[in-house]
């Protein structure tokens, strides 16, 4: 039992890698996903329609692994696909984020928000934030009715979350579309934001 546990312990920890690949028809992106799942020891993130009309696959796991169902992704759906990507030793709470799993508690010092005109350069942007201040990534929201653009959510200290976006301003690069920093969001905004799943 407890080789068992560092076993499954030892592959949660390995999880630190991320493949993203568009398709351009969403038939086809859905009938790709399950191939991409099949081809490795992947965890699926994410897949869903996004604007316009395209069809996003996210997956999580060591990067062997990812690299291999990208890899296949591509090469069976190749007249298919938009773009993929391969973001190796993303920090842990970038694959938190993903999957929903962070939990938010009272009204932050300070509100992060980072948009970016694709959801790859916001990976990395939230991947940039988080690694180089001290801040918490709640939530990065992807392409759906966003027009194929997603968006980075954390909180911390005022400084801390100006670093943040400092840092991920770098990161996106010319994908960046509009950086915000709110010290002492108002209750009424922050439980808003809560209920509508944006943070």
């Amino acid at each position: 039992m407890v080789v068992q546990g560092a076993s499954k312990k030892r592959c949660k920890q390995l999880k630190n890698s991320i493949g993203v690949i568009e398709f351009r028809c969403i038939a086809n992106g859905i009938e790709a996903a399950d191939g991409i799942v099949k081809a490795g020891p992947v965890e699926l993130l994410t897949a869903t329609i996004i604007c316009p009309g395209r069809f996003i696959v996210l997956v999580a796991g060591e990067v062997g692994a990812v690299t291999a169902a990208i890899s296949w992704g591509k090469n069976n759906y190749s007249t298919e696909v938009v773009c993929d990507t391969v973001i190796p030793h993303v920090h842990p709470e970038i694959i938190r984020a993903l999957r929903k799993e962070t939990k938010l508690g009272d009204r932050p010092q300070a509100l992060g928000v980072v948009e970016t005109s694709a959801v790859t350069p916001c990976i990395l942007a939230a991947d940039a934030a988080v690694k180089g201040a001290n801040i918490s990534l709640h939530r990065i929201v992807v392409a759906r009715h966003l027009g194929g653009k997603a968006v980075a959510v954390f909180t911390g200290a005022v400084s801390a979350v100006q670093t943040a976006v400092q840092q991920a301003t770098a990161a996106a690069g010319k994908k960046l579309v509009a950086t915000a920093v709110v010290p002492s969001p108002a209750t009424q905004l922050w439980e808003r934001l809560l209920r509508r799943g944006v943070v």
